[in-house]
């Protein structure tokens, strides 16, 4: 069996799946650094689809990680670009990502297992798209609209007091929707953003490996204290773990064999937020990071996936030092200022 992971070489977690991999089974693990820098050579041609000499269309599963959306006629935004000037920059990056997308595509036509497929990796941009198509499924999502017309969300305020937003893209939490959000985020020239309504109950972020839920947590937000802390990850309990059986209905039904579901567990039952099927595991407490990753090392090797254990304990990041000397830096402005009034 051969296994191939196509992510940057400086991804840690491709680094810890691969480390995982070689635990579990000693067959040979193919690493694509997807930067496609000098060292690696891919070609497609005749029939073939290789990577240093080495054919990938026989490969039995491939994880993609970090392989994102490219829009072919915005170029990404770069500060230390003068757009005044014409840039080659945006042409070579277009003429990457195509170049990988086809090579991609070849590899899952020769009918390789992907985790995931890559329609569904290039789709994540638009997550309200990801929300409907749950809809459509029969499973539960809040009401939402993604638009920028002032009087859609005005309309959409009216019939939900309390609700939050964030971009289409994901790139950002769920926040709060108040009047200054209305001000600052609508209108005909600015892009739609997703407005969602607030359902009571616990919140709770859920990790699916082929439909299995192998890690669900509550975050608890920054603590500051004598001693500053990050988030605190709470695992859920088993009774909560057992609710969600559907969230890992769903993302089969989508096709979806690896993701982190962000969920409310109302009353009805699990409500789905948000799905990201390329989620990033490295800033969570390590436990966590590995156990999902060892679960993803079975879906690809074929082996059982196991369930969350009903064990494990809650975990905090470590707190980082400039945040702390932040925090002492502000308690001093304030300090100086109390004085000086």
């Amino acid at each position: 069996m051969k296994i191939g992971i196509f992510a940057p070489s400086t991804s840690r977690q491709a680094q810890i799946l691969r480390r995982e991999l070689e635990a579990i089974s000693s067959e040979c693990v193919v690493f694509l650094d997807s930067e496609l820098t000098e060292r690696h050579q891919a070609a497609v041609g005749n029939g073939r689809v290789y990577w240093n000499d080495e054919p990938l269309d026989d490969i039995d599963g491939l994880y993609c990680h970090g392989f994102d959306y490219q829009d072919p006629v915005l170029p990404p935004a770069d500060p230390l670009c003068d757009w005044g000037l014409w840039q080659i920059g945006p042409v070579i990056a277009q003429q990457r990502y195509s170049f990988l997308f086809s090579l991609l595509s070849r590899v899952e036509s020769a009918g390789t297992p992907m985790i995931n497929p890559l329609s569904i990796l290039v789709s994540a941009f638009a997550r309200y798209t990801l929300l409907d198509r749950v809809k459509r499924a029969g499973f539960a999502v809040p009401n939402l609209i993604c638009t920028n017309d002032g009087a859609a969300v005005d309309a959409f305020t009216e019939r939900f007091s309390t609700a939050v937003w964030r971009p289409v893209t994901g790139r950002a939490a769920w926040q709060l929707f108040r009047s200054k959000q209305r001000q600052h985020l609508i209108g005909v020239e600015k892009p739609p953003v997703m407005i969602a309504e607030v359902v009571p109950g616990p919140l709770v972020r859920v990790y699916v490996v082929d439909g299995v839920v192998t890690l669900a947590v509550a975050i608890n937000p920054p603590v500051r204290a004598k001693v500053e802390t990050l988030e605190t990850f709470v695992p859920a309990p088993s009774k909560c773990v057992e609710q969600l059986a559907p969230v890992g209905a769903a993302m089969t039904a989508l096709g979806v064999r690896f993701a982190m579901a962000t969920v409310v567990l109302s009353e009805q039952g699990p409500v789905i937020y948000d799905i990201d099927p390329d989620p990033v595991l490295t800033d969570m407490p390590e436990t966590f990071a590995v156990l999902v990753l060892r679960q993803l090392a079975c879906a690809l090797l074929r082996r059982p996936i196991s369930v969350m254990p009903p064990d494990l304990e809650a975990e905090t990041r470590p707190a980082l030092l400039l945040r702390r000397m932040l925090g002492i830096q502000f308690d001093m402005e304030a300090t100086k200022y109390a004085e000086a009034s």
